[in-house]
């Protein structure tokens, strides 16, 4: 299944009060509550009680040498906590500044990870990564132990975690690496906006052409996505045309109607404007599986532009029947 976006539960997690963030921390340091009263005032305070944002701050102040263990316990300057971190609820905030100690081989890794999805194939993020049209990203030299090893210590920052081997893989494939997802949807998301636009245009072109080049049909809403972003003049029209028709048959086998159309007007608008003279067989070909689309949504108003098309560009009676 690859990339395939599957059922998710959203579930909203409220912020909590000061007795809970104390707990938390008290838990997490392996410390009795009642000797991190104050850090958890302090903790409380600094985040407005975002559970996410509590445990990141106090990965923050620990790398900053705010909080130390000591003697066997911990302790924490109270006062530089107070006055040199700053006061925020925003977990995205915390997220970033808390990555910004990472390596930067390993951000940019996560950062084209982030591309893929909240929930990764690092078989594919391995095939992306070694490509040389990554440009500045790219690293044809790496190997999946390289990979595996940079992947290995976002696990233990606690930024991924893994979720099994690749669908459809061997179960005794030792050398198939697992797949991922990211701890948190704010990290992935971090990742995804640290990137310039121009480097982004540039993952997503790479992403699409390595999925469509590895994996074909069977990933064409995912290719239609990527290489939907990139600029035209910089992706064979040909292909945009195939991957986004490949899509919208994909789409329709999903019941998702409305989708199926979007790649299908996208696929036609790719045919050139003198379709219906350069490419007959095509454009009634698409223009007959359009209809059936809005059709399905009831879109009565689309149905009857796409009828009248076909009436106005057809060569013979028989093939406006289909539209009919």
């Amino acid at each position: 299944e690859g990339l395939t976006r599957e059922s998710i539960t959203y579930i909203d997690v409220v912020n909590v009060d000061k007795d809970t963030v104390t707990n938390m921390i008290g838990a997490r340091l392996r410390m009795q509550t009642s000797r991190c009263l104050s850090l958890g005032s302090v903790v409380h305070e600094k985040t407005m009680g975002c559970p996410l944002a509590v445990l990141g701050f106090l990965d923050l102040v620990a790398s900053k040498g705010f909080l130390t263990y000591e003697s066997k316990t911990w302790v924490w300057d109270e006062s530089k906590i107070k006055t040199e971190t700053n006061v925020s609820n925003n977990v995205l905030e915390l997220v970033q500044e808390n990555m910004s100690s990472l390596p930067k081989s390993l951000t940019d890794l996560l950062a084209i990870a982030a591309f893929l999805g909240y929930e990764f194939d690092s078989e594919i993020l391995f095939g992306v990564v070694c490509r040389k049209d990554l440009e500045t990203f790219a690293n044809p030299f790496m190997t999946k132990l390289d990979l595996w090893s940079h992947l290995t210590r976002a696990r233990k920052e606690g930024l991924v975690e893994t979720t099994g081997r690749r669908k459809g893989g061997a179960k005794d494939d030792v050398t198939s690496l697992p797949r991922y997802k990211f701890c948190h949807d704010k990290i992935q998301q971090g990742l995804y906006v640290s990137i310039l636009e121009s480097d982004a245009v540039l993952i997503h072109r790479a992403i699409g052409l390595y999925l469509w080049e590895a994996e074909g049909d069977r990933f064409a809403i995912e290719v239609a996505d990527h290489l939907n972003r990139v600029e035209p003049r910089s992706i064979s029209q040909s292909l945009l045309l195939e991957v986004n028709y490949a899509a919208a048959k994909m789409a329709r086998t999903r019941k998702s109607y409305p989708l199926s159309a979007k790649y299908l007007n996208n696929a036609m608008k790719l045919v050139g404007p003198d379709k219906w003279m350069e490419h007959y067989d095509r454009s009634l070909e698409m223009s007959t599986f359009l209809l059936e689309l809005y059709m399905a949504c009831g879109n009565r108003t689309e149905v009857e532009k796409v009828v009248n098309e076909v009436a106005k560009h057809s060569r013979c009676l028989e093939d406006q029947l289909p539209v009919l």
